[in-house]
């Protein structure tokens, strides 16, 4: 089936601040979709080629299964790029999809696979390449939660999703969670937070009645480690963590805090994700 070439006149990112302007807006952005399946949400159409592709990330989108009363687009799933980050503005989109025929709609969020370290003064990062050490053969405790203070996209409902963060080291975990503190009781490790939340927030001991189809904004680290003492020059392993984020006003401090800790290469970014977000919107 042929791509039909539109345009996305004003594109708001996850990362405020962090585009074109200080707004986090990027004007014009080419894209395509099936031909004929644009109906659901109109789109303007490519008039010149003078546009540039975004090529550092992947709009938000929200994903639309149709069923079979439409033949033109039976158990078809389709792509639509959405604008804006603000719920209600989501909620309407997922309206239009619902009246257009879709029987499933997931959201998927903004992704970064690198977040470039001079996207903006505010983001500013300056990426080391030292080994992370982290200890030899010791059982590292999670620290985990549901997050008090987390603002969603996708849906006006609050939701406060469930999260476990690696406690070492114990440094860089304090940047996500707050102030970290490891105890060894008979030998046995445990891993608390004394200070107040970082990327994360207030984390809440929870076992609450919320949707569990709903995976926050989250920044992620990339880096190298190595066994803590040993003196290689090679680094013997990946170093990968996530960093929930409770709300968009916070990604860039959390992703410019990760990216300064020493031995972290780069940071991507993910925005919220929400299956079956269709289920939440009345």
């Amino acid at each position: 089936m042929k791509k039909a070439k539109k345009v996305l006149a004003n594109y708001i990112s996850d990362i405020q601040g962090g585009g074109l302007n200080d707004d986090g807006i990027y004007s014009d952005i080419p894209f395509s979709i099936r031909e004929g399946l644009d109906d659901c949400i109109p789109y303007n159409n490519v008039v010149s080629n003078c546009l540039c592709a975004i090529s550092t990330f992947n709009m938000r989108a929200l994903v639309a299964t149709f069923g079979t009363k439409n033949p033109d687009r039976s158990c078809m799933s389709i792509r639509f790029p959405i604008p804006s980050p603000n719920p209600d503005s989501i909620a309407a989109f997922v309206q239009k999809l619902k009246a257009c025929g879709a029987i499933c709609i997931d959201l998927d969020g903004e992704e970064w696979k690198v977040v470039p370290p001079g996207l903006s003064p505010r983001l500013n990062y300056g990426p080391t390449f030292t080994p992370i050490q982290l200890p030899v053969g010791a059982f590292a405790p999670k620290i985990s939660g549901r997050m008090a203070e987390y603002e969603t996209d996708g849906t006006v409902a609050i939701q406060r999703p469930k999260v476990a963060v690696e406690s070492e080291p114990v440094a860089f975990s304090s940047i996500i969670v707050g102030d970290v503190v490891v105890s060894t009781i008979n030998g046995i490790k445990t891993a608390s937070v004394a200070g107040p939340g970082g990327c994360t927030g207030q984390l809440l001991k929870q076992d609450i009645c919320l949707l569990a189809n709903i995976s926050p904004r989250h920044a992620i680290a990339y880096g190298s480690s190595i066994a803590a003492g040993n003196n290689a020059v090679e680094a013997v392993s990946k170093f990968v963590r996530k960093a929930p984020i409770k709300r968009r006003q916070d990604i860039i401090d959390c992703i410019k805090k990760l990216g300064n800790y020493p031995g972290i290469h780069c940071v991507g970014y993910k925005g919220e994700s929400i299956k079956n977000i269709h289920e939440l919107v009345s």
